[in-house]
Formats: structure tokens, sequence, C-alpha cells
């Protein structure tokens, strides 16, 4: 769902069952040393134009699959990953694809230290900080009333760290945009659905 569009009911042209949709990663195992193994094989495909896709993908899935992988899901994975890499990521990014993007305009597994105060703050505090930073038009804006809206039992104290899946520097509108993605290979259909992919869909 494009940011622009959170908490919009999706309309009825979004809304499609698509059960017959071949889903090629389907029956690959799931799992966190799945999910690493992915992000890591998408992390190191080669950006060299004047290779196919396909190939460069492969070489990616060989060199950080573990080899029980390998043997026996080789080619869903790299038909999988192909298709996430060469689907557009949204029409707020003019349907840029992640296979169409120069080395500069991305930057891989960002890491981030946010450390609070010494003090500690409330959870009143931060909605009250975002709320005087966001548009007021700003998906987040209600969230951020919810939090300024609560009381403190007890002070927030420490740091959150931890890794941006990729950040992406994009052309939209007439002006540059950096795009935060989070990579998501979690599998939230169950075994026995007829169309696991209307487990994905907007509803």
């Amino acid at each position: 769902v494009d940011d622009e569009r959170v908490g919009e009911s999706p309309s009825s042209s979004q809304d499609v069952s698509t059960g017959t949709t071949e889903l090629p990663l389907w029956p690959l195992p799931s799992g966190r040393h799945f999910g690493i193994a992915v992000h890591a094989i998408l992390e190191h495909v080669s950006t060299d134009a004047a290779l196919p896709l396909r190939e460069r993908v492969r070489a990616s899935v060989r060199r950080h699959a573990s080899p029980g992988l390998l043997s026996r899901h080789e080619e869903p994975l790299v038909e999988g990953l192909c298709r996430g890499l060469e689907t557009p990521i949204g029409q707020s990014w003019g349907e840029v694809r992640l296979c169409d993007l120069q080395p500069s305009q991305r930057v891989n597994e960002l890491r981030f230290h946010a450390g609070l105060s010494a003090d500690g703050c409330s959870l009143s505090e931060l909605g009250d900080v975002l709320i005087a930073r966001l548009n007021a038009d700003d998906p987040l804006v209600p969230y951020a009333r919810e939090l300024a809206s609560m009381g403190a039992p007890g002070d927030l104290r420490g740091i959150l760290n931890g890794s941006v899946d990729t950040m992406l520097w994009l052309p939209v509108g007439g002006e540059d945009r950096l795009v935060i993605c989070d990579y998501k290979s979690n599998r939230i259909a169950q075994p026995d659905d007829l169309a696991p992919i209307d487990r994905y869909s907007p509803a």
C-alpha cells in the first residue's frame, strides 16, 4: 500500500482475488534463517546491467543461500526474487522497480541507533514530539495523538537500534525523495489456503 493511501479502504479494483497467480516462493522453507538468506541475497545482487537480471540473482543465490536450500529450491528462489525485483514499488514512486536502480540510488542495511535521554521520557512526550514534526495530513498523526493522550505509567529508557533493509533515493515529481524499504519474507498464508496470494491483498 502506498504511504499516501494508508488508512483508506481499498477500491473494488484493488481487492481482486487472484488465486490462480503462481507463487514461486510459496513451496520454499519459511522462518528466520530463510528470511536472513533472502535479505543477504537481495543486498548483494550485482548491479551490472550488462548481465541479465536472472544471471545476477542466481549468482547471489549461490553465494548467500545455504547448500541445503540450494540443493532443492534454487530455481523457484531465483524466479521469485526476480519477480520481486521486477515489480514496480508503487505509483507514489513513479512505478520504479528495484532492478532499475543504480548503486548511487540505494543504501543497503543502513544501521541506526536512536538513544533516549538519560532521564528517560514518557509515551505522551513521544506523541507530542511526533505531533510537532508531522504534517497535518500525515497518516501517522492519529497514532501520535493516541500516544500524546496516554498517561505516564513509567519512563521509557535506553536505545533503539537496528537496520533499514534498503533506503532509496528517487526523483519524484521533480524533487528527490528518500524512501525507506523493508523486505518482508514472512509467510502469512496457511498451508491449506486454496489461494495463498489473497492473504497479501489490501483487505
